[in-house]
């Protein structure tokens, strides 16, 4: 399979993939937490009454002190604080981009903007990441570990209220930064306690946010039913298939104004560069027309790669809490501006070799 997928450069099919198929897919994952750890807790009625109100009640506690601890986390009094200076670990799954984001380099960039009421305000962007192998290794044997008889008897004798009580919050968690929970909070909340800087409020029509919104639901129910069926195998199939329908379909029925705000990327065009770019955008690699990429806290969307950024008299600060000056000469621009005409090049190279 992985022989095929290189042979056919089945990656190039990632230009498609935006947020839609993902919000769908992250969205049902949610719900699959959520549904789990409640199965994990009806369970215990057969061991009777007072364990199952037990379970429940750990449940419950474990959701409040995790997520307390989340937000806790996610402060800037504890961003630059770890045990023993080790980088974070990917968490429950290896896709989490935890460990990433602790090997980021970052720095704050002052909005200059005068036309959005935002001047003055900063915000956190990836500079480059320090990139090794021997941290993620480590995880791997640490992982491999777990899996010796004797640490299995260990995590054999963990409360089932304790599971649930991680599945819950797993679940919650994953809801609070998804596409879909943000479209319907902004449906029904009060249009008059809407912020103006909010995205969403910039589309004219506001039919088009229940549409977008009510086909994510859509395709959210088609992939929860079929797993609850002998079929379940097969709910791949359905994600797969709302790719072409975003791409194909939707801008029939939205504007490219609409689509821009209630769909976006999967990552940055300069991730997205290996694979061609993203769909329907065009990207010259000019590293003075490029916007940084922001770090959003509760988003995948920070996975430690970032785009050319603007520069001049901006503080580079480390996820270890490093500072770096950053040189605002012209030799500093200048080497940036060399970097972005050699990739620009080495990209028409490819394409001139596929012609």
């Amino acid at each position: 399979m992985h022989w095929a997928l290189a042979i056919s450069n089945a990656c190039n099919g990632l230009t498609y993939v935006t947020r839609f198929s993902c919000d769908i897919f992250g969205f049902y994952v949610a719900f699959i937490y959520l549904q789990k750890g409640i199965q994990v807790l009806t369970r215990q009625w057969a061991a009777g009454e007072p364990s199952a109100y037990l379970s429940i009640m750990v449940a419950l506690l474990v959701l409040v002190v995790g997520y307390l601890c989340g937000v806790v986390g996610t402060s800037s009094k504890m961003r630059y604080i770890g045990l023993l200076g080790i980088p974070f670990p990917n968490g429950l799954i290896p896709q989490a981009p935890f460990h990433t984001n602790s090997l980021c380099v970052t720095r704050q960039v002052s909005d200059e903007s005068e036309t959005d009421g935002t001047k003055g305000h900063s915000s956190r962007v990836v500079d480059h990441v320090v990139e090794q192998r021997v941290s993620n290794l480590a995880q791997g044997l640490l992982t491999l570990g777990t899996m010796s008889g004797p640490l299995l008897v260990v995590l054999h004798l963990i409360p089932r209220g304790v599971l649930a009580g991680l599945f819950f919050i797993m679940g919650v968690q994953a809801l609070e930064g998804n596409g879909i929970t943000l479209k319907v909070l902004h449906i029904v909340r009060d249009h008059a306690l809407t912020s103006a800087s909010d995205p969403l409020s910039r589309i004219q029509r506001k039919r088009a946010i229940w549409y977008f919104t009510g086909l994510e639901l859509i395709g959210f129910g088609a992939t929860f039913a079929i797993t609850q069926t002998i079929a379940a195998i097969g709910f791949p199939i359905i994600i797969l298939l709302l790719i072409p329908v975003r791409t194909f379909l939707l801008p029939r029925y939205f504007t490219e104004e609409e689509l821009s705000i209630l769909d976006a990327p999967t990552a940055s065009p300069y991730t997205m560069e290996s694979v061609g770019g993203n769909f329907g955008e065009d990207v010259d690699g000019s590293p003075s027309t490029e916007v940084p990429e922001q770090i959003d806290e509760g988003d995948c969307t920070e996975r430690g790669e970032a785009g050319n950024r603007k520069l001049g008299g901006l503080r580079r600060r480390s996820s270890l809490g490093t500072d770096h000056n950053v040189p605002g000469d012209a030799s500093y621009e200048m080497q940036q501006l060399r970097v972005g005409a050699s990739r620009l090049s080495n990209r028409s190279r490819s394409r001139g070799d596929r012609s």
